[in-house]
């Protein structure tokens, strides 16, 4: 055997290595030229092709995180969620460093509506790489899905503090601003964002959308608006059909509103598709009928189009409510009492519905009630002792209100005749010949009869819309300065809650005396809870206090004028309150435990109510075309 020089050995060890050092560079060549492929391939929009390729950079370097980001990148973008999630962990796993993964990870739980998890997995992209702007914007759209719109505000501003040209955090900070209803700080917002994209007929909606929720803006700046985002896109039926109800709302000051709301649905309803976002066609035609409504003469289109409305949607109880009510008008009783019921057929809690046949059965024909009742016996027990027990408190409410109104007119006269008295008494005290007693005893019991007159008035309310949410706010305000030492208040306000129409000043004077009943049962202090909610066709209030609660028996005698359980009571309040509330054909509820504490529900009728979206702003959130920002830089 020859013996191999040091030389020769040390030849023949290089030449050992070299070809795995030409295999390691001829793997890494590949590695850049799938990558290559697949990005052309996924900038392409050829995304199962991509996949493949990625797949492929996967199995030539397993161990490299960059490969596993891609893969999953490109699995994000073709929807399969639960691979993707795999490969961002991997790459996570083998990189703890890089903050792609965390990010794309937040996206999937994000898309899935995991909005927590979400947030947690921007958070550690965010720590990653602190001027990742799109993890920083999407925790934000996290957070506001969260309900958290002040932590959301904090991430939208530091984008558009990073980059003030970004005109989805602009959009989206406008938003979070809406929703805790700082018009002035979203309309700013969305100035910025409109400097950034004139021509958005989106922005001018919102803009209009903005004017209209903010009471202190003129309807004119909503018209203006909504108009401007028509002229820039005559098919975004959203502007016009908002317009249409900002018009609806002002018809009565303004003369030409209501043709103008007219012309704007006409518009709408004319076309063959109906594309919309914030309303339904039922509810276009819906809206024309009650502008119709407005006048007698119109009566026939009216119902032309609430029977529109039923085509485009069977389950829409207002509609059927609304058709009951002309046919009554025009001595349909029958036909009218069959729309009523259809009503109730879609929505047993349709309180109008019952108000409605209530009416029929108390003035009209009461022998159809005996009738009725067999069909209402022939339902399922539940639903029929709850439709009966529900009619049977409409009939107590109809009977009530005639009394009330007789009982009105009555002391109506007895309190001119105690004027009439008053006066002669003072002239003859003047004058020396006395009667000053008689003038004091004169007054006092005109001040009673005149409490009592506002208990049982039946004036026409001066409708208008009114947004119950900042009523309620101005009714606890109020509130507030009779409370005990270590009273609590909650507000819980639905956010979609739509306005109402209603007599304001009325329905103020209702929520003050039931919140002011609700302190005032609570001397040592205690916790008020005030919730808003939009059921079906109905608005509810629910004022809950934990004070000393009513004794049953007394729950029954507490709207009879001048009950009271408080020491100096009027018991005028609640029934003032709930007579407001038939006023606005809503109601009134009281469930108490005594030592618990008493809930009071005030109901208001949301029927002819202004449909909107469904929150003041949507948010606007980026939307990943290619997966650039998924991207890492390692392959």
């Amino acid at each position: 055997m020859s013996e191999v020089s040091p030389s020769n050995r040390k030849n023949q060890r290089a030449a050992s290595r070299s070809p795995n050092r030409r295999r390691k560079k001829t793997l890494n060549r590949a590695a850049r030229r799938l990558a290559a492929e697949a990005a052309r391939l996924l900038s392409e929009g050829r995304i199962d092709k991509a996949v493949a390729e990625y797949r492929r950079l996967v199995e030539l370097a397993a161990d490299h995180a960059g490969a596993h980001q891609e893969l999953g990148a490109a699995l994000y973008k073709s929807g399969a969620f639960d691979e993707a999630a795999q490969a961002f962990r991997r790459a996570a796993r083998i990189n703890p460093d890089l903050a792609e993964p965390h990010y794309g990870l937040g996206l999937i739980h994000k898309d899935r509506r995991q909005y927590q998890e979400a947030v947690r997995d921007f958070s550690r992209a965010l720590r990653l790489r602190p001027d990742f702007l799109l993890a920083r914007h999407n925790r934000g759209i996290s957070r506001f899905s969260l309900g958290r719109t002040d932590r959301a505000a904090e991430d939208f501003q530091a984008a558009v503090e990073a980059r003030p040209d970004f005109a989805e955090a602009w959009h989206d900070l406008a938003a979070c601003h809406a929703h805790q209803r700082r018009w002035a700080d979203a309309e700013a917002c969305l100035e910025r964002c409109l400097g950034l994209e004139s021509d958005n007929p989106e922005l001018h909606f919102e803009f209009g959308v903005i004017h209209s929720e903010d009471e202190a803006t003129p309807p004119e700046r909503a018209i203006e608006a909504f108009e401007n985002a028509i002229r820039l896109d005559a098919d975004h039926l959203d502007a016009r059909f908002k317009l249409a109800l900002t018009y609806l709302q002002i018809r009565r000051a303004h003369p030409d509103a209501r043709k103008l709301a007219i012309e704007q649905l006409g518009n709408i309803l004319d076309r063959e598709a109906i594309r919309a976002r914030t309303f339904t066609p039922a509810e276009a035609w819906f809206t024309l009928g009650t502008l119709y409504d407005d006048l007698p003469a119109d009566r026939e289109m009216a119902l032309d189009a609430y029977r529109h409305c039923i085509e485009a949607d069977p389950n829409f109880a207002a509609a059927y409510n609304n058709i009951g009510a002309i046919l009554r008008e025009r001595g349909e009783t029958e036909a009218a009492l069959e729309s009523f019921r259809r009503a109730l057929d879609i929505d047993p809690h349709y309180h109008l519905a019952y108000r409605n046949i209530a009416g029929i059965y108390y003035a009209e024909a009461e022998e159809l009630l005996a009738k009725d009742l067999t069909r209402y016996l022939d339902l399922d027990r539940v639903r029929a002792a709850e439709i009966l027990q529900r009619l049977l408190v409409a009939l107590l409410d109809t009977a009530r209100s005639d009394v009330y109104q007789d009982a009105w007119q009555e002391m109506h006269e007895l309190k001119n005749l105690l004027a009439i008295l008053g006066t002669k008494a003072r002239n003859a005290a003047e004058s020396g010949e006395g009667g000053g007693e008689v003038a004091g005893l004169a007054q006092q019991i005109f001040d009673r009869v005149a409490e009592r007159l506002r208990t049982v008035r039946h004036d026409q309310p001066a409708m208008q819309s009114v947004d119950l949410n900042q009523a309620v706010r101005d009714a606890v305000r109020a509130a507030r300065q009779i409370m005990a030492e270590g009273t609590s208040v909650r507000l819980r306000l639905d956010p979609r809650l739509p306005q109402v129409q209603a007599d304001p000043g009325r329905v103020q004077e209702a929520l003050r005396n039931v919140c002011f009943n609700a302190v005032e049962a609570m001397p040592g202090g205690g916790r008020l809870v005030v919730t808003t909610e939009h059921r079906s066709e109905a608005v509810t209030i629910r004022v809950k206090d934990t004070g000393t609660g009513i004794a049953p028996g007394d729950v029954r005698k507490i709207f009879q004028p001048g009950f009271s359980t408080k020491p100096g009571g009027s018991g005028m309040g609640l029934v003032l309150a709930r007579n407001i509330m038939l006023e606005h054909e809503g109601g009134l509820e009281i469930s108490s435990n005594p030592g618990v504490g008493t809930e009071v529900t005030l109901t208001l009728p949301a029927s002819g109510t202004i449909w909107g979206p469904p929150s003041p702003l949507r948010l606007r959130p980026v939307l990943i075309e290619d997966v650039s920002q998924m991207l890492t830089q390692e392959v």
